[in-house]
């Protein structure tokens, strides 16, 4: 095999020696590795598929299914272009290995852009579960899970997670205003004051009179659009 590979740079030679190698073989890791590795360079994406199964299938190293695993789904997803078999390629990592991060993330972009939202509140409710040390972590997976459920028109359960997300760490102002508008869509639109009031009093607090100004012009605009009370709108503008 290395003298076809290395010496006489015949790849296809080598793919057909090795795999005589695995057939007589198949517990033989160190072949099917170097299988793979060829299915790779000559772009046999099937084939590089089903050695890394069999890889799978057979070793007990933790790093060698996870490696294996992963590069199973993403050669679905990328080379292939089945983005089911690779949605369910990475089901099965995580099945087994629920705090790759690696995984979930490129399941997670792989459920939304091909609109599986169900299947995409679940995983995130499923990373939250893997990140009780993290808060930042868990503040970022939070807000991806209310615009999962808004998507769904769970607009309540967004609110719940923005909440959820507001309490794990410094003031934000992109945070507040998303929850803001989200209370507002959620038909809260009283608790969407209060917030807005106390943004205004933390920027006021620091000084920052333009972003408190901005904010009473939007406090002013809910209380007279949603609220329909246009004295409280005046006196904000006041």
């Amino acid at each position: 095999a290395d003298l076809y590979q290395n010496t006489l740079g015949r790849p296809f030679e080598t793919v057909d020696f090795l795999s005589r190698l695995a057939a007589a073989d198949p517990a033989d890791l160190d072949v099917q590795w170097r299988l793979a590795a060829l299915y790779a360079e000559l772009a046999i994406w099937p084939r590089l598929v089903e050695t890394l199964q069999e890889i799978r299938q057979r070793t007990t190293e933790p790093s060698e299914r996870l490696g294996a695993g992963r590069r199973i789904a993403a050669t679905w997803a990328e080379e292939l272009e089945r983005p089911d078999a690779a949605i369910e390629a990475y089901e099965e990592v995580l099945a087994e290995f629920p705090e790759d991060e690696e995984s979930a993330t490129a399941l997670e972009t792989l459920l939304a852009a091909h609109g599986r939202r169900t299947a995409l509140v679940e995983l995130l409710h499923r990373r939250l579960d893997t990140l009780h040390g993290d808060p930042a972590a868990r503040r970022a997976v939070l807000i991806r899970l209310a615009a999962a459920h808004e998507a769904q028109g769970a607009v309540e359960e967004a609110c719940d997670c923005l909440v959820a997300a507001r309490g794990l760490g410094p003031a934000d102002t992109q945070l507040d205003e998303t929850l803001a508008a989200t209370l507002v869509r959620a038909g809260r639109p009283t608790a969407a004051v209060a917030l807005l009031r106390d943004q205004i009093d933390r920027h006021e607090a620091t000084g920052d009179r333009s972003a408190a100004a901005a904010l009473l012009v939007r406090l002013a605009r809910l209380q007279g659009t949603s609220l329909h009370d246009d004295d409280a709108a005046h006196r904000a503008l006041a």
